[in-house]
């Protein structure tokens, strides 16, 4: 063999060992990202598999579907305030059926799609674990119609109003609100342990002084907490500071009044504002955070297809 065929034949070996360390390589990427080694020889269908999740996902995203789900949640919260007027809903019973179908065929797409994109994701999200148990609900409660005539069926179509709730995942804004009272929860627990205790001393202090003379509001201590309740709502405490007025309680009543509406009505009514208002500032933070560092790991992400490209 000459120095030519020798050159040859080596530059043919070279070529083949390239063309199989490519294949390797690219069967070791596919095997690790959970695609078989028999779906390299279809890349069109693994072509338009991956293109189509990624435009369904990027469409439950997408403002407009949104937009329109919210629509319908919208229409839907219509037909249920109409449905409340006999007259009509016996009238036109399948109208309103046909529709109600309608909107709850919408959800039921909406939930498909959003399992189709991302499935672990949808489990991992509560408010698309919310839509489904709603959504189930919907298709539950028709099997008890058969109890007509009890107040069961009004139950149901109570809890069919549930899905008016699902608005809650359409809107960023107010995700961010119930978000916030969500999480004020332990905090305002806090807060209302400490009322309680104050309504309990000051009870305490209310049947002492004026029970004989007002047994109405504070002859016993379950009543004087009542009584001290309307206090803090600062709504009809004027009828009973009046009463006891009349009992020739005026100094003592007014003390004793003026003294819990400043602590239960003011103090803790702004300390629940604040608690509140501090969790809503915490909320949009960590939403804001996460949108930074969602683009952030999306710009990583053309980085990296970029540096693989070339």
């Amino acid at each position: 063999m000459t120095d030519q065929d020798q050159e040859v034949s080596g530059f043919c070996h070279d070529s083949i060992d390239e063309e199989v360390r490519e294949t390797l390589f690219r069967m070791g990427n596919e095997s690790r990202d959970g695609t078989a080694f028999q779906d390299i020889t279809s890349p069109v269908r693994d072509w338009r598999h991956y293109a189509t999740k990624e435009f369904i996902a990027q469409l439950v995203e997408s403002t407009p579907f949104k937009a329109v789900v919210f629509m319908f949640i919208v229409f839907n919260a219509v037909i249920l305030g109409v449905q409340t007027n006999r007259h009509l809903e016996n009238e036109y019973e399948q109208l309103f059926t046909a529709l109600d179908s309608c909107c709850l065929s919408v959800a039921v797409l909406e939930i498909l799609l959003k399992l189709y994109a991302d499935v672990c994701g949808f489990w991992k999200s509560g408010w698309s674990v919310f839509d489904f148990v709603v959504v189930m609900m919907s298709f539950i409660a028709p099997s008890f119609t058969f109890l007509k005539g009890t107040k069961i069926v009004r139950v149901i179509r109570i809890l069919r109003s549930l899905r008016l709730l699902r608005g809650i995942n359409v809107l960023p804004g107010l995700q961010i609100v119930v978000q916030t009272v969500l999480q004020s929860l332990s905090d305002m627990a806090n807060i209302v342990l400490l009322l309680l205790i104050v309504m309990f001393i000051f009870a305490l202090l209310g049947v002492t002084f004026f029970g004989d003379k007002n047994a109405k509001h504070f002859g016993d201590l379950p009543t004087a907490l009542f009584t001290l309740f309307i206090c803090v709502t600062q709504d009809g405490w004027m009828g009973i500071f009046q009463e006891l007025e009349q009992e020739g309680l005026y100094v003592a009543a007014a003390v004793y009044f003026i003294t819990f509406i400043m602590i239960g009505a003011f103090v803790f009514a702004n300390l629940v504002v604040a608690v509140v208002v501090t969790n809503l500032e915490l909320s949009v933070e960590q939403r804001e955070r996460q949108a930074r560092d969602s683009q952030v790991d999306k710009y990583e992400t053309e980085g990296s297809m970029r540096l693989t490209d070339r």
